[in-house]
């Protein structure tokens, strides 16, 4: 094909055509654009069929038995929230072991254990909030109420569509003088269920009023993920963007250290209770790992053991960070802040106020990662909390692994609107964290 463009043989077009893009998408070849759409279109499918807990462990595990893993390799927890998949490497597990940490939940609401309530419009269902969501962005949506009844010790799936609407501005022409707090009271983001009787309804289901005090039932919306050209909005990309990224990186890679990808429940209300980053899982799945990769008995397995294996350990906390946006002035550390499309976040530091009750990486750890992932030319960015200070704050599950020994830092995709009910990302940015949690394993 004939062109009139004189600068075809010296490449200064293509190298125009780079100055244009973010740096995520700036040098990737042919093949790795390629790559970079196939993983758009297998995180759309997982963004829209993952969204709770356990459908998150369900779809991890499904991807990871596919991909050949084995009984060994796939540890799950009772109530399928918590989820480890392990590659076991060549060397020696004593010299310690490569971790990529995240979290399966995200903010949403939950159905009360007592949840029926009538109105004109027929039932509806008492919710409570979980985690930080931002409330007035709940009203006037379709939802769907997703989970399970654990009857006998057998369950029983339960699937719901409703709407939570919001009031007509001609009978509420005094809501703009309310505070936003005052304006969308948490008690109102109930679950209307097109249901006329809760008979019907609980029939429906199959089960009944007092079922659900033996329920984990979910409030999530239906609305499904959009691709718009580079960005990626849908729901609860915090934090499984980062569970899809770690996981296609251990399904890519071949490590020398025995690697893990973990991921825990709990994190957006500070890892609590029996399946949180704080419980014991992490500790029962290394001692199966241990003895499986060391032919020792649980007996043989001591704490000092594991404790000079943990020490030697090494984990990336996969969590999501902010992405500043237009809307972001003034709230953010300008200087210091995270950008979209300009690849991994690494954050040196979380917590609030006096960097309080979060986590800070070593300057050592630091310049291996650096010196680590320059060598590859990889696309990163570094950060500390973004917001300007003492005007914000948040934490991850890197804390409570550091309090176990492993040396940590927090790394992640940038999302614009995060806590939103439709958060955003950049495309080029899922596939750099896939690039660097790839290296980090086979280091």
């Amino acid at each position: 094909m004939e062109t009139d463009c004189a600068c075809d043989k010296t490449g200064d077009c293509k190298k125009d055509e780079e100055k244009k893009l973010v740096p995520s998408l700036a040098k990737l070849t042919d093949e790795e654009k390629k790559e970079l759409e196939n993983y758009v279109e297998q995180y759309r499918d997982f963004l829209d069929n993952a969204r709770t807990p356990r459908q998150v462990v369900d779809y991890v595990e499904e991807v990871a038995k596919k991909n050949g893993f084995r009984k060994n390799q796939i540890f799950i927890n009772d109530n399928r929230s918590n989820i480890a998949l392990v590659n076991y490497g060549k060397q020696s597990i004593e010299k310690g072991i490569k971790i990529l940490g995240a979290h399966v939940d995200s903010p949403c609401l939950h159905i009360k254990v007592r949840p029926f309530k009538e109105c004109p419009l027929g039932v509806r269902l008492d919710t409570q909030y979980y985690g930080g969501i931002v409330k007035y962005q709940w009203v006037d949506q379709i939802v769907k109420v997703v989970g399970h009844v654990v009857k006998n010790g057998k369950e029983i799936p339960v699937g719901l569509e409703g709407v939570i609407i919001d009031e007509a501005p001609h009978i509420n022409s005094g809501i703009g003088s309310k505070t936003v707090k005052d304006a969308f009271d948490a008690e109102d983001l109930d679950v209307i269920t097109g249901y006329a009787r809760k008979e019907d309804l609980l029939k429906d289901l199959g089960i009944e009023e007092k079922d659900f005090q033996r329920a984990e039932l979910y409030v999530v919306p239906v609305e499904k993920t959009r691709v718009l050209q580079d960005l990626i909005v849908g729901y609860g990309h915090d934090d499984r963007v980062c569970v899809f990224t770690e996981l296609m990186a251990l399904l890519k890679s071949d490590p020398v250290s025995t690697s893990m990808v973990f991921g825990v429940d709990k994190e957006e209300i500070g890892s609590t209770g029996i399946t949180g980053a704080q419980a014991v899982f992490f500790e029962q799945v290394l001692d199966m790992v241990v003895a499986e990769k060391e032919w020792k008995t649980i007996k043989q397995i001591t704490q000092p053991y594991e404790r000079r294996i943990l020490s030697k350990s090494v984990m990336l906390s996969a969590d999501v960070d902010i992405a500043t946006t237009y809307r972001s002035a003034g709230l953010v550390d300008a200087v210091n802040d995270t950008k979209a499309g300009h690849g991994l976040t690494i954050c040196t530091y979380c917590g609030h106020g006096g960097k309080y009750d979060g986590n800070q990486v070593t300057a050592q750890l630091m310049d291996r990662l650096i010196n680590m992932f320059d060598k590859e030319g990889v696309v990163y960015q570094v950060s500390g909390l973004p917001s300007r200070v003492d005007k914000g704050g948040g934490g991850t599950i890197a804390k409570y692994f550091a309090q176990r020994g492993v040396q940590t830092v927090d790394a992640g995709v940038p999302v614009a609107g995060m806590h939103s009910k439709t958060e955003t990302i950049h495309k080029g940015d899922l596939y750099q964290a896939v690039k660097c949690f790839k290296i980090f394993l086979e280091s």
